[in-house]
């Protein structure tokens, strides 16, 4: 599920990545990994304005999970109400996502 993503292109107006979860308990998501490669042009634009209608002003992964983003990264959460659907080789041993690849919307 998305539950955040990372602005990016001329006004922030496409969505440069975005952040995945899967669900946790107390409908929480747990951070697998941020998906960046694999979208189309018009595909990024689209996203974006999806994403800004479920805009939440907190983040919906679990506590204390750190996004691994380098300091000052500009993250915008979500309400996790969007399923991604993503291709990925592993996962590592932290739990993340290796090599993602976005393939669309789910559902």
């Amino acid at each position: 599920m998305i539950g955040g993503w990372l602005p990016g292109g001329p006004r922030n107006a496409t969505v440069r990545a975005v952040l995945v979860g899967v669900p946790a308990e107390g409908g929480r998501l747990l951070f697998v990994g941020s998906v960046g490669s694999g979208f189309a042009g018009p595909e990024r634009r689209a996203l974006a304005a999806a994403l800004r209608r479920i805009a939440s002003p907190v983040s919906p992964f679990t506590a204390g999970v750190g996004l691994g983003l380098p300091r000052g990264t500009e993250v915008r959460f979500t309400r996790p109400e969007l399923h991604a659907e993503v291709e990925f080789l592993e996962l590592t041993d932290a739990g993340r996502l290796r090599q993602p690849v976005w393939r669309g919307l789910r559902g």
